[in-house]
């Protein structure tokens, strides 16, 4: 039973279909590692299926997936997200409509504003400081707007009024 499965992963699998063969209606989904196919390493399956037929026999019917592939992009997704969760830098995440949907640690530290205050609010309420004139403003936002990156110095604002200059990039 267990010859391709990983060894970690055996007992598992062995439980989840034992457990199914005995609960009709009940579905059986378990991933674990196997290797498939003659290869030499270990690639992550689900396996979802039900008993076929009565309780007590040995047939289950059901689909066995590679996952694999979704499985690394889950993790890299994983270690990104932590690893903009941890950045001293602040970092902002818009939509379209300049709603924020996303900040980090950082950007709240730095503005002194809660993520309840600051997600679906628009930056420019949040930080814009009056410092810079419309004509600063309208080449940023014409550069973002034609697919172009801006980066510069502009002075913003915190929660409590005081300023601070700050170094932008903003990638559309």
């Amino acid at each position: 039973f267990c010859k391709a499965i990983h060894p970690e992963d055996c007992e598992l699998v062995r439980e989840a279909v034992e457990q199914a063969r005995h609960q009709k209606d009940q579905a059986l989904r378990v991933v674990f590692r196997m290797r498939a196919g003659g290869q030499e390493s270990w690639e992550w399956w689900q396996l979802s299926a039900r008993v076929a037929g009565t309780v007590g026999t040995d047939r289950l019917v059901g689909l066995l997936t590679n996952i694999t592939a979704a499985r690394a992009a889950e993790e890299r997704a994983t270690l990104q997200g932590a690893a903009l969760e941890a950045t001293a830098d602040a970092v902002v995440i818009t939509d379209r409509a300049a709603r924020v949907q996303w900040c980090n640690p950082a950007f709240l530290a730095l503005t002194e504003y809660t993520e309840q205050e600051v997600v679906g609010r628009n930056p420019r309420e949040l930080v814009k400081s009056g410092v810079q004139a419309t004509p600063f403003y309208e080449q940023l936002w014409a550069t973002v707007l034609s697919g172009k990156v801006w980066s510069g110095e502009l002075v913003n604002r915190k929660r409590n009024g005081d300023r601070y200059l700050e170094l932008m990039t903003i990638t559309p």
